[in-house]
């Protein structure tokens, strides 16, 4: 197995390990109706476990959106194609 394979995995053992700590962590914060600690923006702030949980569906929504190619509108392929063969 290639180096690069092997830190993959490893990448990809380390991100699953971490979001199950984090459900974890979430759910203990539930049960104990306890509120989480954080940074944003700089600033040390506390959160509810509901909060933590929507902003990270957020985080997710926002990285598959990267993830994905950017869809050209109808316009500016049009524009684009009308300045090439100028």
């Amino acid at each position: 197995m290639s180096i690069k394979k092997r830190l993959q995995d490893l990448e990809e053992k380390v991100i699953r390990g971490m979001e199950e700590a984090f459900q974890k962590m979430l759910k203990l914060k539930k049960e104990k109706e306890t509120k989480l600690v954080v940074s944003k923006e700089g600033k040390v702030v506390e959160i509810s476990h509901r909060k933590a949980n929507s902003e990270k569906k957020k985080i997710e929504k926002m990285k598959m959106a990267e993830k994905e190619p950017k869809k050209e509108s109808v316009k500016s392929t049009t524009k684009q194609k009308k300045a090439a063969s100028n």
